[in-house]
């Protein structure tokens, strides 16, 4: 579980605002068009960013696939929560396509851009 705390801290992020009453949230759209998808490809972009190094360190078969899979797992999960439990909100397959789009960007990301490189010790853990 060490190794998962900050995935762990960043899900429970993802959770609370998943699952926020649709009351609570802004009703003023935004300048940005479609900015609800830029949100959801950026949480779950996080979420496989942070999940890659602790399925790579307990060699969890391939770390990356682990993770992507894990991430659209979430995203699915949060998709059927909102239909089924949050007040005032509705999941759809729109916002799992988002989810799906930022763990695959994080992926390519991940390998192109943080593997090896300095700024991989922000989702490490020792």
């Amino acid at each position: 579980m060490r190794y998962f705390w900050k995935p762990f801290l960043w899900i429970v992020i993802i959770a609370v605002l998943s699952l926020l009453p649709g009351d609570d949230l802004p009703q003023k759209t935004f300048i940005i068009p479609h900015f609800d998808k830029i949100v959801h490809v950026g949480m779950y972009f996080i979420s496989c960013l942070f999940l890659i190094p602790p399925f790579e360190k307990l060699r969890v078969g391939k770390g990356y696939f682990a993770a992507f899979v894990s991430s659209l797992f979430l995203g699915a999960l949060f998709e059927v929560l909102q239909n089924t439990i949050a007040r005032n909100r509705s999941g759809n397959y729109d916002d799992f396509f988002a989810d799906l789009a930022g763990a695959a960007l994080a992926l390519f990301f991940y390998r192109f851009f943080v593997s090896g490189k300095k700024i991989e010790r922000i989702f490490t853990v020792r």
